[in-house]
């Protein structure tokens, strides 16, 4: 009996420690725990919801540095976005603290795409993409925590920030929750699912190369070794 407990025992750990994955679900991130305490979560009924995401991606960034990330659930314009506080300038990379927003409500198509209404396995990829945002953060010097704030008014420059971060997702092994992501958002956001034109419109303009097609990204997936190395479920 002891040795069957053992056994057992064993096995659930070693799922539990198994974290690649082609389709998650809540009983496999569920798993994952949170024993460092510094996602904080500022609106207590989202706890529940996102806090095991978030564990769950963190998992992939085992060199990330950071002392806090508060999370916020409110009506916005941007269906997520992350920025350090500001004096985490001047700290070193284990003392910064961040934000990390979700949007609950945008009064526009993008509603169809929030964190709240994608499926599991896109919900981690967005997830994912703005710990690669935060993993380039905390790995930065002082001088490039300047240049992060300068990016953010180009374009070009925001562009170039959002490929490095899928690129990033795809080099930690979180490809194919990436790859889900694109393909929802590719067919949630079609010309015809927008009853206004002007929003449509902003949509493109803004978005517009910022992200890499469902195509790129399962180039990525076969040439990566992560995606060869590791055995996915």
């Amino acid at each position: 009996m002891c040795w069957l407990i053992l056994v057992l025992f064993l096995v659930k750990i070693s799922v539990a420690q198994h974290q690649y994955y082609k389709l998650l679900t809540p009983a496999i991130v569920l798993q994952f725990t949170d024993t460092t305490k510094k996602i904080n979560f500022k609106t207590p009924d989202t706890t529940a919801n996102y806090s095991s995401l978030l564990n769950y991606v963190l998992r992939f960034y085992p060199s990330i540095l950071f002392k806090s990330v508060k999370v916020y659930t409110q009506p916005s314009q941007t269906v997520t976005k992350l920025k350090p506080t500001f004096f985490s300038i001047f700290k070193a990379p284990q003392q910064r603290t961040y934000k990390l927003y979700f949007s609950t409500l945008t009064h526009t198509t993008l509603d169809s795409v929030l964190l709240k209404q994608l499926s599991y396995n896109s919900k981690v990829g967005l997830v994912a993409g703005q710990i690669s945002h935060l993993h380039d953060l905390t790995t930065t010097h002082f001088f490039g925590f300047i240049g992060w704030y300068f990016k953010k008014l180009s374009h070009r420059a925001v562009n170039k920030m959002e490929y490095d971060a899928e690129l990033k997702t795809l080099e930690v092994g979180l490809g194919y929750q990436l790859l889900s992501l694109a393909n929802e958002n590719n067919q949630k956001l079609k010309i015809d699912k927008w009853l206004n034109p002007k929003g449509y419109s902003n949509y493109v303009k803004q978005t517009q190369g910022k992200f890499m097609a469902p195509e790129t990204i399962v180039n990525f997936i076969n040439d990566m070794p992560v995606y060869v190395s590791q055995q996915y479920k």
